[in-house]
């Protein structure tokens, strides 16, 4: 099993962002105006598919601690994940 990345370490927390960012850029933002025209839902394989995502990118569950299927992130971790998903519009994340 891998070893848990130092949650202090800014190489993980740049690291962390910087997936979180790309997850939005790639999987969240494209959907938005869907949503939009929608009146917010997303079909059921978008919302599997955006969600598998986070699954496979470990975006997943923050705070939640891993045995309980999380990621048991730090605040510090949760929020900079956070604010990535708080770029995107409508709750797609």
């Amino acid at each position: 099993m891998a070893m848990a990345p130092d949650p202090s370490d800014p190489r993980h927390l740049a690291e962390l962002s910087e997936r979180a960012a790309t997850f939005v850029n790639e999987n969240l933002i494209p959907h938005e105006v869907t949503a939009e025209l929608a009146g917010g839902p997303l079909p059921l394989a978008t919302q599997r598919e955006i969600a598998q995502r986070s699954l496979e990118l470990r975006l997943h569950g923050g705070l939640h601690l891993a045995e309980h299927g999380g990621n048991s992130w730090t605040a510090t971790e949760w929020f900079l994940v956070e604010e990535q998903f708080g770029r995107s519009t409508n709750g797609v994340s």
